[in-house]
């Protein structure tokens, strides 16, 4: 009897193309790497690790108590989200110096409010409650964000964003906050000096330094006669003064 051929499998056809004094397991071995550089080299899958996800600053809005102001730094590409804990916001403001662009900035509540350039910051006067606002940092320079409640007894809080990256000419990182706006519905009668809330004179700041300015948030957003004045913080004093 003719005995039967057996019939060639992966192994003979590998030792058939390979060097003879090799074993059968180096030769595999040398055409699966092979053939994995030559998938990679043609196809250019790169294998990444994913960059970890900046973890979003989260803050409180107080518009009921009015004048407050809280300090946040951070870094371009920061995430950070400012919800409304205490009154109720209708306007947000957001310098530029902080934000690409108004796309950065997302709006919840206010009936959808659109942006408004006012050439160093953006504006949002809200039809309705404003419950949260998220911003997409990019800082070029310290900046504000405003809250207030779009009412003539402005109440509303203020957020001082600085840069951990930014330094100064000796490599010290600067800690003056930056200018604080205040603003109310200017009076039917009697002067903005004489009528100012005296909650606005926080911090030991003095009354007075007030004049007569226009806002849109007054009047639900259709604008109206406001009093305003700037606060400035005063590195010789220690404490903010009227500019």
């Amino acid at each position: 009897m003719t005995p039967r051929k057996r019939r060639p499998n992966l192994r003979d056809a590998l030792l058939a193309f390979a060097q003879p004094e090799l074993d059968w397991k180096s030769i595999v071995k040398r055409y699966v790497s092979a053939l994995l550089a030559l998938i990679v080299g043609t196809s250019g899958v790169v294998f990444a690790i994913a960059p970890a996800q900046a973890v979003p600053q989260i803050f409180s809005v107080d518009c009921a108590s009015g004048g407050s102001t809280q300090s946040v730094t951070a870094v371009t590409g920061d995430t950070i989200t400012l919800t409304v804990s205490a009154g109720t916001c209708a306007y947000v403001s957001v310098e530029k110096s902080i934000i690409a662009s108004s796309s950065a900035v997302s709006i919840s509540g206010g009936g959808s409010p659109s942006a408004v350039d006012r050439t160093v910051y953006w504006e949002w006067v809200g039809t309705g409650a404003i419950t949260q606002v998220d911003i997409t940092l990019s800082i070029t320079g310290a900046g504000q964000i405003n809250f207030n409640s779009g009412t003539p007894s402005y109440t509303g809080q203020t957020f001082n964003v600085s840069s951990g990256g930014d330094s100064s000419s000796n490599g010290a990182t600067s800690s003056v906050p930056a200018p604080v706006f205040q603003q109310f519905g200017r009076p039917t009668s009697g002067t903005c000096d004489a009528v100012a809330p005296e909650s606005l004179n926080w911090s030991g700041v003095a009354s007075g330094g007030w004049s007569e300015s226009w806002a849109q948030w007054m009047n639900g957003g259709t604008g109206g006669a406001v009093c305003t004045r700037e606060l400035v913080y005063s590195t010789a004093r220690g404490g903010w003064v009227v500019n």
